[in-house]
């Protein structure tokens, strides 16, 4: 028998009778990164736009609360400027900044990335209760920003602050009687 007829083997693969160096590709003469090359280059263009109507509408939004619209732009500082914009306490950054930096340290990390998750969550039903939307139009931003944050953006939506509903008027006193002198 002949070597071609038994099989042989290649760093320990059995190729039964096959030759490596003749032998097609399983994909009909494509190679995998000819499969994989464009759908890796349309994941990066539905990123790239994902990522553009995020930046436009949340420059939109800052724009609306009277705030610097380039403040999208800038990384952390726009988690700043979104936790002022929602009239939050500041110290909300801490969770949320914190779960992004120090959230892949093994089991602590879990609870910092729940935290930032909920005070995540937190944040942004303020920053909806802020443009008068109620929390769960707030939560919808957290969940699926791709559509809620154009919604907020270009939507008739206006920036009340931190409550969405108005001031109480102050109550009417009756005018007040200078009191008579009994007549005598």
């Amino acid at each position: 028998m002949t070597p071609e007829e038994i099989g042989f083997e290649v760093d320990g693969l059995d190729f039964g009778g096959i030759d490596p160096s003749v032998a097609e590709p399983a994909l009909g003469g494509m190679d995998i990164m000819g499969v994989l090359g464009p759908v890796l280059a349309l994941v990066q263009v539905v990123t790239l736009v994902v990522l553009i109507i995020a930046i436009v509408s949340m420059w939109k939004i800052f724009k609306k609360a009277g705030k610097p619209g380039w403040a999208a732009l800038v990384p952390i500082y726009n988690t700043v400027v979104m936790v002022k914009v929602a009239k939050a306490p500041m110290w909300y950054l801490v969770p949320i900044l914190g779960g992004i930096v120090l959230g892949f340290i093994p089991v602590i990390g879990i609870f910092i990335a729940i935290a930032a998750i909920v005070f995540s969550f937190i944040l942004n039903i303020k920053l909806a209760k802020s443009f008068g939307k109620s929390a769960g139009f707030g939560i919808g931003i957290t969940l699926l920003p791709i559509i809620f944050l154009p919604i907020l953006a270009f939507g008739k939506a206006q920036y009340v602050g931190a409550t969405s509903a108005p001031a109480a008027p102050a109550p009417q006193m009756p005018p007040q009687v200078p009191p008579v002198a009994p007549i005598q």
